[in-house]
């Protein structure tokens, strides 16, 4: 079913006596539905969780009593701001003959006080003036956005995805196989004539034991990064299976929204094996730290933590070293995360 209207403003005449009007607040795990009955006075207000088969029942209950009230609902006009949940529920509802719109969330004015109320029940009167301005036809109170048929985004999102991929992949510092293959390709950087440099400069009187150092020092080749990036590849084969959908739909770009699908991607977790991945990229930083500054061979040394034990004998220094950080937070993160996953699903 088509909708005429333009950005800024319906173009539907509004018969409010025979159309009820409501906007969604959309969190992770509940929506907030506030109402404009025909023929009730109060103004209904309900918390649901995030599924859209409880939400169809609301708004068949609303017009239900506003049918007792005496009133023929022809029409049943419902918005939301375009956020993390994207367009499904707008499709969904429409092919239930629900005339559904999403409202681009900028072109919602709201107060500009340095402190104003800020609670999902504020929200939804703000968002239902702005819905119910639209309606009427007039302007400037928000615009809303086009829906694209299923079709339409499906034919978007390999590329958007590829494109945040790759970019994500060549731009970051922080990429290791970018790394290893820098390091690769620029064996001088760890020669014995640049390592006899640096500690030059870095101690003046490095001339007496120069000498005798650069003799034992490793001049890496090009096998012992490949060996390197044989050994991150194995680990990144354990980060995609089982971590980057978790990244990737959840905490990055927020394509999960219910409890069930959330669970699902956190069952294939494990804490301990978390660990062993970062502990991982922990010895090949020391190996490669070691190679620049020592030239030490890069061996991985792969050190066992409990993290019972490291809380009963902390290292010195404020805060602990790098490791007892790393593994304390990306516990107490996984942990609390599936804790609060668990209350929320029973609840």
């Amino acid at each position: 079913m088509q909708y005429p209207n333009d950005s800024r403003r319906c173009l539907t005449v509004l018969d409010q006596d025979s159309t009820l009007i409501a906007v969604i607040e959309m969190s992770l795990w509940s929506w907030l539905v506030a109402g404009i009955v025909p023929g009730i006075e109060r103004q209904p207000l309900k918390k649901l969780e995030a599924d859209k088969h409880a939400l169809l029942k609301l708004l068949h209950r609303w017009r239900d009593e506003a049918v007792k009230a005496g009133r023929k609902i022809t029409r049943i006009a419902v918005a939301f701001e375009a956020g993390r949940d994207g367009f499904w529920l707008a499709r969904w509802l429409r092919a239930h003959g629900i005339e559904a719109h999403v409202i681009h969330a900028s072109s919602v004015a709201v107060p500009r006080e340095h402190r104003r109320a800020k609670t999902d029940r504020l929200d939804t009167e703000m968002l239902k003036r702005a819905f119910l301005g639209w309606l009427r036809g007039e302007r400037d109170h928000c615009k809303v956005v086009a829906i694209p048929s299923l079709a339409e985004e499906d034919a978007k999102r390999p590329n958007r995805e590829r494109e945040s991929l790759v970019g994500e992949y060549q731009t970051s510092r922080h990429n290791v196989d970018r790394l290893l293959k820098i390091g690769q390709t620029n064996l001088g950087i760890f020669s014995k004539a640049a390592l006899g440099a640096r500690k030059q400069r870095a101690d003046p009187s490095a001339a007496a034991w120069l000498g005798a150092y650069l003799k034992d020092a490793y001049a890496p080749m090009p096998k012992d990064f490949r060996h390197l990036r044989s050994l991150v590849c194995k680990h990144r084969a354990t980060y995609e299976a089982k971590y980057r959908d978790l990244r990737h739909k959840l905490f990055a770009h927020k394509e999960v929204s219910y409890p069930a699908d959330v669970s699902a991607l956190f069952a294939k977790t494990n804490v301990r094996e978390l660990q062993r991945v970062l502990l991982f990229l922990l010895a090949l930083y020391d190996a490669l730290w070691m190679l620049f500054v020592n030239g030490h061979k890069p061996v991985l040394r792969m050190r066992r933590y409990s993290v019972a034990r490291i809380r009963k004998n902390p290292s010195g220094g404020k805060g602990g070293s790098l490791q007892e950080r790393l593994i304390r937070e990306i516990e107490q993160f996984l942990t609390t995360a599936a804790a609060q996953l668990v209350a929320r699903a029973r609840s």
